[in-house]
């Protein structure tokens, strides 16, 4: 052994390993360690080489290097003279990253960033101070923000404390779409929804307008408000449509928004398994196996195939933010409760329009019986010239409707006749008396 070196005793490999008497020792003693570090020099690839194990909290094929600097698998850089480095190594199944004070990422593949940051879920990521990120393949971004201990989420807040996302691109609404939506999708489906409850109110009164004019114009009036009715259900049904396709989009698009100048997080993922964004993109990918899928000016948090909820939104303000489910589901409530309003006015006009019908029913069957008991009352015969009383009988039918008469006709003086009849139809009769005079 040459003089800058000398064989120390470590206990987590059970065998001797070469140290630079060059370095002062910290830690208890029969323990391996090393200075802090203000930068990892060409020296540290040869340690890794050799398979030594640096610093207390360092376990067998990882390296941890300064103090409270803590790696279950992979290596890690802690805390320097002027600032923080990091060096992630390991194979490609069990390669972390942790960057800060006391950070940790003892998680498969995980990447912790920031003071006390922490990423204990595989393929997990959590970056700034106090962030916690414990769920499978879960991104905590921003400081105290949580995954609550579910996976495949995107985290920028906690329970207590929502940041909101701003400045995010309109996102594609389509049965496919996995794109988020911002406050002025939601601004232009109230807008357009509101439009046309006005129009609908306003068909409603014009056709009610419409029935109480007479009975002589009402065929033509229920035939227009058989149109007008025929277009509201139209409405009301694609209004419906539309909040479908928007709910199946917000629940399905909670994982892509706006952009940066191309940057890819979760550097602990394998090559195969990196997220990536396309060159000259302007946009930003987040989370192992995220991509902008050939997209430009967008934030993914997964893929065509794997999508990631956003979690902890706070409430948008603006016509950009992204908007969270209490607000979508105020509007849905809100809308409903117009909807069934509008409803039962609907229902009540149909109820007016049937009994109208009805009437006018029983006001054309009376009077084609009218017709019918009239023209049986002309076919009544007259008494003849030199009789003095004659009685008849007649009958007449019209439009479906069979009418009879009943009747006398007498010579009460020389030249003057006195008629009188009844015609029956249905239920319903009618009456004629008559006098002529002669000379």
């Amino acid at each position: 052994m040459n003089r800058a070196y000398r064989s120390i005793w470590n206990e987590a490999l059970g065998a001797w390993v070469a140290a630079s008497e060059l370095c002062s020792t910290q830690g208890k003693a029969n323990k391996s360690s090393i200075p802090k570090v203000g930068r990892v020099s060409a020296r540290i690839p040869l340690v890794f080489a050799l398979g030594f194990v640096l610093g207390e909290s360092a376990m067998a094929n990882n390296l941890a290097v300064g103090d409270d600097a803590k790696n279950m698998i992979g290596y890690a850089v802690s805390r320097t003279k002027n600032g923080y480095e990091t060096l992630a190594g390991g194979d490609d199944t069990n390669a972390n990253t942790a960057v800060g004070t006391s950070a940790t990422a003892n998680g498969g593949r995980s990447t912790a960033i920031g003071d006390t940051a922490t990423a204990t879920g595989f393929h997990s990521v959590a970056i700034g101070a106090d962030s916690k990120a414990t769920g499978n393949g879960s991104v905590a971004v921003g400081n105290d923000s949580t995954d609550d201990a579910q996976s495949n989420v995107f985290s920028v807040g906690n329970r207590e404390t929502q940041r909101r996302i701003i400045n995010i691109a309109p996102g594609d609404v389509s049965s496919t779409s996995t794109d988020a939506i911002n406050g002025s999708q939601l601004y232009s489906l109230s807008t357009s929804t509101s439009t046309g409850l006005s129009s609908a109110i306003s068909s409603i009164g014009s056709l009610s307008t419409s029935i109480s004019t007479s009975i002589g114009s009402l065929s033509t009036g229920l035939s227009t408000t058989n149109n007008y009715i025929a277009s509201l259900s139209s409405g009301v049904t694609n209004i419906d449509n539309t909040l479908n396709e928007l709910s199946t989009a917000i629940n399905n698009n909670t994982t892509r928004s706006l952009s940066s100048g191309g940057y890819a997080a979760d550097m602990s993922s394998p090559a195969a398994q990196a997220p990536s964004v396309t060159a000259g993109s302007n946009s930003v990918a987040l989370g192992q196996g995220s991509n902008d899928d050939g997209r430009s000016n967008v934030v993914s948090v997964g893929s065509a195939s794997q999508q990631r909820q956003l979690t902890n939104v706070a409430p948008g303000t603006q016509g950009t933010d992204a908007v969270n489910l209490n607000q979508l589901s105020a509007l849905s409530t809100s809308m409903s409760q117009s909807f069934a309003g509008q409803q039962n006015q609907i229902n009540t006009l149909g109820t007016q329009i049937t009994q109208t019908q009805q009437a006018l029913r029983q006001t054309d069957t009376m009077a084609r019986q009218g017709i019918a008991a009239a023209t049986a009352l002309t076919m009544l015969p007259q008494v003849e010239p030199g009789k003095t009383i004659n009685v008849a009988v007649g009958v007449a039918r019209f439009a479906g409707q069979s009418g009879m008469a009943f009747g006398a006709s007498a010579h009460v003086t020389t030249n003057g006749i006195l008629k009188l009849g009844i015609g029956v139809s249905g239920q319903n009769k009618t009456y004629g008396v008559g006098y002529g005079y002669s000379w």
